[in-house]
């Protein structure tokens, strides 16, 4: 009695069968797409025929990739040690420092006070010398004297020692001695003048024997100046005329004792040059 198999396992039997030819077909049609033989080994094929291409580095193409390989890295190397590849492609160089500029406090002039040397011995009208000189130019500095320092003690000189030592309140004697060279060095390193400022001045002619109005402001101008007049009242007595004639004489003026032209455009000058 002969047992008939079902179709299912008869189909089974047939597929063990038949699948190693078709692994082999298989495995045929897709060595015919595959490069060379010789390109592949053994070891590179894997479980469902899958292989690893093997290169030949001797062949000409490799060299050529090789050598581009290497010029590249080099060329990297250069240009990351010279930092183009920092700060967007630019080389970082320092920050310039500028130093603070300091702006200097404008200079201040200031009035430079008059060098004086004053004499070291006494000195007396008709004396004449170097320190006659030196007192002439104390004189002239403090504002007392006119005219040239000649190195001669003569009547301009005695009178310019006369006002100084009317206003310093000394014996108003013309001569320079030591309190009145004292006082000079004193006058000299304060740099003040010590002599009036400002004074009005006659506008007529005046001669002895004059009184009035006009003889009290010429009196008035010449005590301030620092000649000796005795008492203000008015009268172009003895004194006023000697203090005219001191005035002339240290502004180079003919000493006559009158107030003519001349000698009222010298104290109009004084009273108007404070």
């Amino acid at each position: 009695m002969t047992v008939r198999e079902p179709d299912g396992e008869r189909d089974q039997q047939d597929d063990w069968f038949a699948e190693p030819e078709r692994e082999a077909r298989l495995r045929h049609r897709e060595s015919a797409r595959r490069p060379e033989a010789d390109d592949w080994t053994e070891e590179d094929v894997g479980v469902r025929g899958d292989a690893v291409p093997r290169w030949d580095l001797t062949r000409p193409e490799a060299k050529v990739g090789l050598a581009i390989a290497a010029l590249a890295v080099i060329l990297l190397i250069g240009l990351a040690a010279g930092g183009v590849f920092s700060s967007g492609g630019k080389k970082a160089t320092p920050p310039v420092t500028t130093p603070p500029t300091t702006t200097a406090p404008p200079a201040t002039t200031q009035q430079q006070k008059p060098t004086i040397t004053v004499p070291t011995q006494a000195l007396k009208p008709g004396d004449k010398g170097a320190q006659v000189k030196l007192l002439q130019q104390a004189l002239k500095s403090l504002g007392y004297l006119s005219g040239t320092a000649d190195g001669a003690y003569g009547p301009a000189t005695e009178a310019a020692v006369k006002s100084f030592q009317q206003v310093a309140g000394l014996k108003t004697d013309g001569i320079a001695g030591a309190q009145t060279e004292a006082a000079l060095k004193r006058a000299a390193t304060s740099g003040a003048t010590q002599s009036p400022t400002t004074f009005d001045a006659p506008t007529s002619t005046l001669a002895p024997g004059d009184t009035g109005a006009q003889v009290i402001v010429l009196q008035r101008e010449l005590s301030g100046l620092g000649y000796s007049i005795g008492t203000i009242d008015g009268t172009y007595g003895s004194k006023t005329q000697a203090a005219v004639k001191a005035f002339q004489a240290a502004q180079g003026l003919p000493a006559d004792g009158i107030v003519g032209s001349q000698t009222l455009a010298a104290l109009a000058a004084k009273a108007t040059s404070g």
